[in-house]
């Protein structure tokens, strides 16, 4: 009959859902271990400072530079192309990460990646907002001195890899300016042409 039918399916669709379920159970753990091997958690000095960056989050980032015990090394490459954290800083505007690594550690400001951009060009570069990269670019340059000349490996300065009009703005009279100087300190000074002093007269001037 009817009722004798249902409790029969149930009876096989019992075993079958319990093994969908592990199934699932046994294939989601499967992934979670897989998502784990190919993005490991951060653990190191490097991809912690890298992720706290990333995440506008510079009190942590301060906190792994300052980490006695597993202490990240502010010159070393943190990518394969060259970038160091005074790259990252400047590209993410964490203005607070720059001051302490150039006024207080010491990094060079004009230090460069393998394809020759400073944190300048970085920081110049970056898709941050105009007004937040203004403010970085102004940091790097009137309180650490940043190079508003220095080129990169095809010759590009700052402003030519500028992404705003506001950076570009201010960049721009500060090149030339400095180009110009560098142009006038370079030029050698023109001595004026030789004075001779001839016998004036005629006759001869020996004394007997």
């Amino acid at each position: 009959n009817i009722n004798n039918r249902c409790i029969q399916q149930q009876q096989l669709s019992t075993p079958l859902l319990v093994f969908q379920t592990a199934m699932f159970s046994w294939a989601n753990s499967q992934l979670e271990k897989l998502s784990e091997t190919l993005a490991p958690p951060p653990s190191t000095p490097a991809p912690r400072f890298l992720a706290a960056l990333a995440s506008h989050d510079e009190n942590t980032a301060l906190s792994i530079l300052n980490d006695p015990h597993q202490p990240l090394d502010p010159c070393a490459p943190l990518k394969p192309n060259g970038i160091c954290a005074i790259h990252v800083a400047a590209s993410q505007g964490a203005v607070l990460v720059l001051r302490e690594l150039i006024l207080r550690r010491g990094v060079r400001v004009d230090i460069a990646d393998y394809q020759g951009w400073s944190a300048l060009h970085h920081a110049a570069a970056s898709s941050s907002s105009p007004r937040a990269s203004l403010a970085v670019v102004k940091v790097l340059v009137e309180e650490c001195g940043a190079s508003v000349v220095a080129k990169d490996a095809t010759g590009r300065a700052p402003y030519d890899v500028a992404s705003s009009q506001a950076v570009r703005g201010y960049l721009l009279p500060r090149q030339l300016q400095q180009e110009t100087q560098e142009e006038q300190a370079n030029q050698a000074p023109i001595a004026p042409p030789p004075i001779h002093h001839g016998n004036h007269g005629s006759g001869n001037t020996n004394i007997h």
